[in-house]
């Protein structure tokens, strides 16, 4: 869910104020995604408004939603889950979720949004949302919350501490105006007409919408909200002889408070200052509510059966099978891949170019890869290793390492073959594999390569793949491999086989014998 917030310095009757943001929520170019800090190439510039922000927020206590709020020193930012949001290339918004040591359940969920002014800093805004923890849920699920009512947005102003550490703040006493603003999917079928939400938490068909699943823009409701107030400092304690009434929408009387800052000056692209009105003055400021991931401590045999149980991921995993099925009388002869990406919904990308890998004219299959990534999977066609080969190794490695940290412990990669086997790697630990790639750069051509060639000699130093045809010997060229000292020990990678509905992990004993350990869940 979208939410713009506006400071408006306006006269001008709230139904306007409404359109406008409508309207420009219409016209703009807003884009966003997950990234860690890391990533950015902002990053040097926002480390210390994260530290100024981190400070102000130790220091400060105040009433939100009628509970006392007190962070101390029980805060810390998360720069590994942060919302960017752009519109065009010279406007842009960081989100960031604010972790408690100790959270309770009825905590409100607290974003730290930082957003781009003209002169390369950054305003910065306190957002509260009083949620329930079934809310809570439905946004860390990807679905839609009401948010009317349940927001709180407060300033954070520099240099304006007072001798009890309380934080300077502008206040926001001014009500919301909000309205609903529906992006139709990309086919136009799934819009305003057909959204349904008699039930919370439904969106009629929309979450099994064809754009979405296939990784092209699916529908989505935003909530754009607007409200028009004058900045007044917050009294930390009356002066002597009384003071007036502060002065705001709908008030009455009294010394209105500091003049409000003046509109962002028009550009020559709405697109380059923000969310701009037609004379040019800023009126709304995107972010969406970031819930942070907490850390996935499901066990492997968990995440293949709750994979397994996701209908439209497993159906996608199936279809990659068919088309290579040896039953399959029109069967493919070339492999397909389908990446998973679990953003604000899980959506799935799929590609059969050709990749010649360059290693004894060995054609693979195209795979791209994402930070948001769950899992990736593909297909071996009649005629290919029926198991993973070198080069499914180094792409999954490489796939790993580009993950945001908290899609790493979740990342699995599936390979299907014509003969109807099914199987699953997961990593468990990179550190041999870290040495094995050293000094190469697997974002380009001749890294990758020169990592095949260090995969591929250790196949073939356990008979390479040309006599492994069979299931059998398939399983046992690929547990050698895993058992190799470079690639862990059959500590680094583990893997599992997936016989009917049941996933099992497979090791191989002091004798050679391989044997199945089935999930029980």
């Amino acid at each position: 869910m979208l939410l713009l917030f506006a400071f408006l310095f306006s006269c001008r009757p709230d139904i306007l104020l409404e359109q406008d943001a409508r309207n420009q929520a219409a016209q703009s170019g807003l884009t966003s995604k997950i990234i860690s800090l890391q990533e950015s190439a902002h990053r040097s510039r926002i480390l210390p408004e994260l530290q100024f922000a981190k400070q102000q927020l130790t220091n400060k206590t105040g009433n939100i939603f009628g509970k006392v709020v007190s962070f101390g020193d029980s805060i810390s930012i998360d720069t590994d889950n942060v919302i960017y949001i752009e519109n065009g290339p010279n406007f842009h918004t960081y989100t960031f979720n604010i972790n408690r040591t100790n959270p309770q359940p009825n905590d409100p969920v607290e974003n730290l949004l930082l957003s781009l002014l003209p002169d390369g800093t950054y305003k910065e805004f306190l957002f509260s949302y009083n949620l329930t923890a079934q809310e809570k849920q439905k946004l860390e699920s990807g679905e839609n919350v009401d948010l009317k009512n349940k927001t709180n947005i407060t300033e954070l102003t520099k240099g304006t501490f007072n001798g009890n550490n309380q934080l300077g703040k502008s206040t926001v006493n001014c009500g919301f105006t909000t309205s609903i603003y529906y992006v139709p999917c990309c086919h136009g079928v799934h819009n305003e007409s057909n959204y349904t939400n008699d039930i919370p938490g439904n969106f009629s068909n929309w979450n099994t919408c064809s754009c979405a699943q296939s990784g092209q823009e699916g529908p989505g409701v935003y909530l754009i909200s607007t409200y028009g107030c004058t900045e007044v400092a917050e009294v930390i304690a009356p002066s002597e002889g009384g003071g007036g009434n502060s002065g705001g929408p709908g008030g009455g009387g009294g010394d209105p408070g500091p003049a409000p800052e003046p509109c962002v000056a028009a550009a020559s692209n709405p697109g380059e200052v923000g969310l701009v009105d037609g004379n040019g003055c800023a009126i709304g400021v995107p972010t969406q509510p970031n819930v942070g991931n907490d850390a996935d401590d499901r066990t492997s045999c968990q995440i293949l059966k709750d994979n397994t149980d996701n209908v439209i991921m497993q159906s996608k995993l199936d279809s990659l099978q068919n088309i290579v099925s040896i039953n399959n009388p029109n069967r493919d002869s070339i492999e397909t891949s389908i990446t998973v990406r679990k953003g604000k919904s899980i959506t799935y990308k799929m590609n059969q170019t050709p990749k010649d890998i360059g290693v004894g004219n060995t054609i693979s299959v195209l795979l791209y890869n994402d930070n948001l990534d769950i899992a990736q999977m593909h297909n071996h066609p009649e005629g290919y290793l029926p198991i993973f080969s070198f080069g499914d190794i180094v792409t999954y490695y490489a796939g790993y390492k580009s993950l945001i940290p908290v899609r790493k412990p979740v990342y699995i990669s599936y390979v299907t073959s014509a003969n109807g086997t099914t199987y699953a790697i997961k990593i468990n630990d990179t550190s041999f594999l870290d040495t094995l790639f050293a000094g190469l750069d697997l974002d380009t051509a001749e890294g990758t390569l020169n990592a095949d060639l260090l995969v591929r000699k250790i196949y073939k130093d356990y008979g390479g793949d040309e006599d492994a045809s069979t299931q059998t010997k398939a399983e046992k060229l690929f547990l050698d491999v895993l058992n190799d000292e470079n690639m862990g020990f059959g500590n680094g990678i583990s893997i599992y086989r997936k016989d009917g509905n049941i996933w099992g992990e497979l090791k191989k004993d002091s004798n050679g014998i391989i044997n199945k350990t089935n999930c029980t869940l």
